[in-house]
């Protein structure tokens, strides 16, 4: 007897994937169950939400305004 899969099981393997693959194993991996779909699109929505604030800062020395750099 096969044990049924976690929406966290379904979520790490769909993270994997992408556009029409992720759609035909979710629909495969969930079939009928909407409520269990529903709550791996919520994981995936969640962690393919990222932010970049910390991304956002000058890279180039001489832009760096950073009160430890020389250039400040």
């Amino acid at each position: 007897m096969a044990m049924k899969k976690t929406a966290k099981d379904l979520f790490v393997r769909a993270y994997e994937l992408s556009g029409k693959v992720r759609e035909a194993y979710l629909q495969e991996a969930c079939g009928n169950d909407a409520e269990l779909r529903l709550e791996v699109q919520r994981h995936l929505v969640k962690a393919e939400t990222v932010s970049y604030t910390h991304l956002t800062l000058p890279t180039i020395q001489h832009w760096c305004r950073s009160r430890w750099s020389p250039y400040h």
